[in-house]
């Protein structure tokens, strides 16, 4: 019976698969318009990296995932899903990444998705070798957060099977807990095997950080650097200082 179940699921996500557009990364972000400091992240650092994205024809698509209509900043509609869930922590982080990851599984092809937050910041030539070095099935990795059997919900990384794992038992999840803990509870047992690094932007370095300063940036040699500090509007001059830095 097993077996005969696997075949089926393997059948239904190869028809599932026809006639759609394919990209190695979709990058789903958690995005938010109502505070000035989400506003200035998002100007300083992911609408360029769209457009970066775009003139360089990589195989990657950005999502901005909101809960509501957007009033405070505008964003290519093709780059943009509203969920109309509203906005705020809990529950509405996780049906709004419900409410996208079933979007994308009907509509897109990919090798991989990672559901990301508006702080993370990733070097894409990376991304991509680390996407290339990953297999195309059952990929459940990130970082494991403060309890050591979930991953951090800045970067959780997917493949298209387990997705569709998830999104069938969907039903299960428990929205009265954060996010990432209850996809968590669902997934890490069955899929979990390895782990994707990244580093946090190191708070100290935020005091002397006010130019290019090639030999504190080159101490964040990996895809993802979180950038979370109390000051959110210094985050998104930061996000601003790396991007110039890295893709200009």
């Amino acid at each position: 019976m097993n077996e005969l179940n696997n075949n089926l699921d393997k059948l239904i996500i190869k028809l599932n698969s026809l006639n759609k557009t394919y990209y190695q990364v979709i990058l789903v972000v958690i995005a938010n318009d109502t505070n000035d400091y989400y506003c200035e992240m998002i100007k300083n650092y992911w609408i360029p990296l769209i457009k970066y994205i775009k003139q360089h024809k990589l195989s990657i698509k950005i999502f901005m995932l909101f809960g509501q209509k957007l009033k405070n900043i505008e964003i290519d509609f093709n780059n943009i899903i509203i969920a109309n869930t509203g906005e705020g922590y809990i529950p509405q982080i996780l049906k709004k990444t419900l409410f996208a990851f079933e979007y994308i599984y009907n509509n897109f092809n990919f090798k991989h998705l990672i559901r990301t937050n508006l702080s993370s910041f990733f070097k894409i030539e990376k991304l991509i070798k680390l996407s290339d070095s990953l297999s195309n099935k059952d990929i459940y990795t990130g970082i494991r957060g403060n309890n050591p059997t979930h991953i951090n919900g800045a970067a959780i990384w997917l493949s298209k099977n387990v997705l569709f794992y998830l999104l069938q038992n969907e039903t299960k999840l428990n929205y009265k807990i954060i996010d990432d803990v209850a996809i968590s509870n669902i997934l890490f047992n069955k899929y979990y095997k390895n782990l994707v690094l990244r580093k946090n932007f190191n708070l100290k370095d935020y005091n002397i950080l006010n130019k290019y300063d090639p030999i504190i940036l080159n101490k964040y040699d990996c895809y993802h650097i979180r950038i979370k500090s109390n000051n959110r509007f210094n985050d998104a001059k930061i996000m601003k200082l790396l991007f110039e830095y890295y893709y200009s």
